[in-house]
């Protein structure tokens, strides 16, 4: 009785076998850039929310997604990053303060997010 091959050697195979559908290494390593479309949902209460997206890559380090909900009157958002610089439109603004509280510089708001970005 033959022995089933390893999950893991599954997975290779099945890698494999997609890059070659592909074109092959070669060709996969040539990609620079990609952009694709598509349609998702988010809960939002208690209510699936559509969404329809765009995901734009051009490597090695730029990235971006824009979101735009149909069914809100709003803007598309887009979230991504330039290198090290995320990109977000429309950009975050500081919270509001509490009373008696001194605003957040907008210089440390932009580190705070810059720092999130690179812990995610």
């Amino acid at each position: 009785m033959a022995q089933a091959p390893s999950p893991a050697d599954r997975a290779a195979k099945v890698l494999a076998d997609a890059r070659a559908a592909l074109g092959g290494e070669e060709k996969i390593a040539a990609v620079k850039s990609l952009t694709t479309t598509g349609r998702t949902r988010r809960v939002q209460g208690d209510n699936l929310v559509p969404i329809e997206f765009e995901l734009a890559v051009e490597l090695p380090d730029k990235y971006m997604r824009r979101d735009e909900i149909p069914a809100q009157e709003s803007d598309p958002t887009t979230n991504g990053f330039n290198g090290e610089a995320l990109v977000q439109s429309p950009p975050m603004t500081p919270p509001e303060p509490r009373p008696g509280m001194p605003a957040l510089p907008v210089a440390q708001f932009e580190a705070m997010l810059k720092q999130r970005a690179l812990s995610t």
